[in-house]
């Protein structure tokens, strides 16, 4: 049992080595591409998309990974990275000025102000905390953002291709809709721990952060 656990630290160790954006990247990039497309990341979930507990061990992918998938609990989680990279194979390039709010430092896609998502007042002066119409919720990651003080959760919204041009390269994280929307990744959300309801599913309540409206197969692409 300790030869095991040992064990278990020494490949967790590597995979947080790997894990972290540097030299290796640009090799690893294309390799883990082509090893693991992204399209099979749902099934490396616990069960399948339907069993949804926190997820003991990171999947391997090149660049900054928060490696708390799931993870709900006032814990300080791993500190954000402090600048944006080059981004994955396909990535739209970093839009600098959107992308300068700290909430976003540990953002890897379109933030959902960018892509019709809205607050419970339905207006742009508070944080966004609901995802488009027409999409739901999936499972998210978190970082801990310094210049916040504060965790940050990054909860992707799933089911509507966006045409924004906004994206975020601070870290690197693949399509958590982990099922939700038909894996059809829409944009993701920014929220502090007292802004994300869980629902009992383990992902993020739909009833909570949710814009009640027409289905996603009714609806044109989001253009900003």
């Amino acid at each position: 049992m300790h030869a095991q656990r040992s064990l278990d630290r020494m490949v967790e160790r590597l995979c947080r080595l790997l894990g972290r954006y540097g030299r290796w990247s640009d090799w690893l990039d294309p390799l883990v591409s082509w090893v693991m497309p992204g399209t099979l990341a749902p099934m490396l979930l616990p069960g399948g998309a339907a069993v949804l507990p926190p997820i003991p061990r990171p999947i391997l992918m090149p660049g900054p990974r928060s490696n708390d998938p799931g993870t709900y609990n006032e814990n300080q989680a791993l500190t954000a990275p402090s600048s944006p990279h080059a981004g994955a194979s396909g990535d739209p390039r970093h839009s600098s000025r959107e992308c300068s709010n700290p909430r976003y430092q540990g953002m890897h896609g379109r933030p959902c102000r960018y892509s019709g998502g809205s607050n419970d007042a339905g207006g742009r002066s508070e944080p966004i905390t609901r995802c488009p119409m027409g999409t739901v919720p999936g499972l998210w990651w978190r970082w801990y953002v310094p210049g916040l003080g504060k965790n940050v959760y990054y909860v992707d919204c799933c089911g509507m291709p966006s045409l924004s041009r906004i994206w975020c390269n601070w870290a690197k994280e693949p399509n958590w809709c982990a099922g939700q929307g038909n894996n059809v990744y829409t944009c993701t959300l920014a929220l502090f721990h007292d802004e994300l309801h869980v629902g009992a599913s383990g992902f993020a309540d739909w009833q909570f952060h949710a814009l009640v409206g027409p289905p996603a197969g009714t609806r044109a692409p989001y253009t900003p």
